[in-house]
């Protein structure tokens, strides 16, 4: 969805409120949409493989309960959730003095969120709250 709409209508100079999926949501609500969905990486994996020591696989957990938060806040509901493991690339290499591959992949697990409009007129807000972070910090959204 295209968020330079709500820019453009004077709703506020804070960019990154805009792209954030409060944001998103905010334009689409005021747009008069009923439906909203939105991706959201849930966390990600990081798979390296190491000649002689074999493979390591890291996982970090992404935040994305304050952006679900937000989203319910602009007026919807959260009525479907379903996952999905988005690989995003695989290190291989032959095994040292053995026959065979070691393999690491590296990915994202991804939450497919689907929002139905509440009933009535959208929450009325302001412009974009000045200094607003959804994440504590931690990264909570990428645009796909």
């Amino acid at each position: 969805m295209d968020t330079s709409a709500g820019i453009a209508a004077g709703h506020g100079a804070d960019s990154s409120f805009w792209q954030s999926p409060r944001g998103v949501a905010r334009t689409a609500r005021r747009a008069g949409r009923r439906i909203f969905q939105i991706e959201l990486p849930v966390s990600r994996t990081t798979g390296e493989v190491y000649a002689f020591v074999g493979a390591r696989v890291a996982t970090a957990s992404l935040a994305a309960d304050a952006s679900l938060d937000g989203i319910e806040a602009e007026g919807w509901v959260l009525v479907h959730a379903g996952y999905v493991y988005r690989p995003l690339s695989a290190s291989t290499r032959d095994k040292f003095m053995f026959s065979g591959q070691q393999e690491a992949m590296t990915g994202e697990l991804v939450g497919v969120y689907v929002f139905r409009a509440t009933e009535g007129e959208p929450p009325t807000f302001g412009d974009a709250p000045a200094g607003l972070d959804e994440g504590g910090g931690r990264e909570t959204f990428r645009a796909f």
